[in-house]
């Protein structure tokens, strides 16, 4: 059973997996930049962004995930890119 699906690595599962979970983390991306959105323009309660906030954090702070947020609004980027987590090595 794999316990975190932010940790798993492409390279580590079967063509048929690795597309799944592609499609899961594409999804889950643009959610939460759906959220960001939502919260920028004021339509996002503050306990709602929190919550939102420790996704993205969790998924930001996962180097095998982080190309899932590839094509993102520039607004996001810079917000992702500001946050205080590790650089992945390239």
């Amino acid at each position: 059973m794999r316990d975190n699906i932010n940790q798993l690595d492409y390279a580590d599962l079967p063509q048929e997996e690795a597309d799944v979970l592609r499609y899961v983390r594409t999804y889950r991306s643009i959610t939460l930049q759906n959220a960001f959105q939502q919260y920028s323009v004021g339509l996002l309660p503050e306990d709602v962004w929190q919550q939102v906030e420790q996704r993205i954090l969790f998924a930001w702070g996962s180097c095998s995930f982080r190309p899932s947020f590839n094509g993102i609004i520039p607004s996001f980027r810079e917000y992702l890119e500001s946050l205080p987590v590790e650089d992945c090595a390239e």
